[in-house]
């Protein structure tokens, strides 16, 4: 089991704890998109959950692998398919939000959950960086 603070790097600092508090992901399945290093992913795989990990930067690392998946463009995933969609600090990278929505739509059960987090670039650290 890894050290649940070096699973907070890369993860907003509310998106674990959520993340954690969904319990057994047994059966489910959840589509982590963009990807970057795997951390959300690997959270997942913990909890027993079967994940796709999509990125426009795939990689291969010892404990994690992600597929080329493009957000501005159709996903290969059948409709309605999908328990949990992840999207973390990327939707703020596409100029078409509406048909990435809808694409989420698309593909996410009827009960499912889709978490999308953005920075917020009114903060003043936002500003500075």
């Amino acid at each position: 089991m890894r050290d649940p603070l070096n699973s907070l790097i890369g993860i907003h600092a509310y998106v674990f704890p959520y993340i954690k508090k969904l319990g057994d992901l047994t059966g489910k399945k959840v589509l982590d998109i963009p990807s970057g290093d795997g951390r959300a992913t690997n959270i997942f795989k913990e909890q027993g959950a079967k994940v796709i990990s999509l990125d426009i930067f795939p990689r291969v690392e010892k404990s994690y692998v992600s597929q080329y998946g493009d957000m501005s463009e159709k996903l290969n995933i059948d409709d309605n398919s999908i328990d949990i969609i992840i999207c973390q600090e990327g939707i703020e990278h596409i100029s078409d939000q509406y048909s990435l929505l809808k694409e989420f739509n698309r593909i996410l059960k009827k009960d499912g959950k889709l978490i999308i987090t953005t920075p917020n670039i009114s903060t003043i650290r936002s500003k500075i960086s």
